[in-house]
C-alpha cells in the first residue's frame, strides 16, 4: 500500500499541533508492517472534510476512500492490542470532536464493527434485539385432560 503516488504526497493542511490517538496508532501498526506512510498523509487525515480544497477532495475520493478496508483492518487490529473496550473506544472517537475527518469514519467504522459481533458469553437475548416473543396459549378444549 502506498500512500502517494511518484514521489508526491498529498497537500496536507498546517499542522494543528500533531495528530490524534488513531492517526497516531494507525501510523505505528502501519511501520510496524514495513509500510512506509509520510507525515503529510497522517496529518491528511486528521484534516476535516468540510475544509478539504478541491485537490483534497479528489485525492480523498480517488486515493484515501479505497484505503479504508485496509485501514479500518488496521484499527480493529489495534482495538485488538490494546485490549480496548467498545465504550472507550467511543470516548476517543468522541474526543476527535464534532468535524468528520478520515480517522474518524475509520475509527467509527470499527466501533460499529466491534459493536456487530456476537461476544462470547452471551446467550442470545431477543428482546434486546428488538425482537420479542408470546406465549401461545391453546383454547380449553386443546388442552389434553
Amino acid at each position: 500500500m502506498e500512500a502517494h503516488e511518484e514521489g508526491r504526497e498529498p497537500i496536507a493542511p498546517r499542522s494543528l499541533g500533531g495528530t490524534s490517538f488513531f492517526t497516531r496508532r494507525l501510523g505505528n501498526k502501519l511501520k510496524e508492517k514495513g509500510i512506509k506512510v509520510p507525515q503529510s498523509f497522517l496529518i491528511f487525515m486528521d484534516t476535516p472534510m468540510r475544509s478539504f480544497n478541491k485537490i483534497q477532495v479528489m485525492y480523498f475520493e480517488q486515493k484515501v476512500c479505497r484505503l479504508f478496508p485496509s485501514f479500518v483492518a488496521t484499527l480493529e487490529e489495534v482495538f485488538q492490542d490494546l485490549r480496548a473496550d467498545e465504550e472507550g473506544w467511543e470516548d476517543m472517537v468522541d474526543h476527535l470532536g464534532k468535524e468528520d475527518t478520515p480517522i474518524k469514519i475509520c475509527a467509527t467504522a470499527v466501533l460499529i464493527r466491534k459493536s456487530r459481533e456476537v461476544k462470547p458469553g452471551l446467550l442470545y437475548n431477543p428482546t434486546a434485539m428488538g425482537q420479542s416473543t408470546k406465549k401461545i396459549e391453546l383454547p380449553p378444549h386443546f388442552v389434553p385432560g
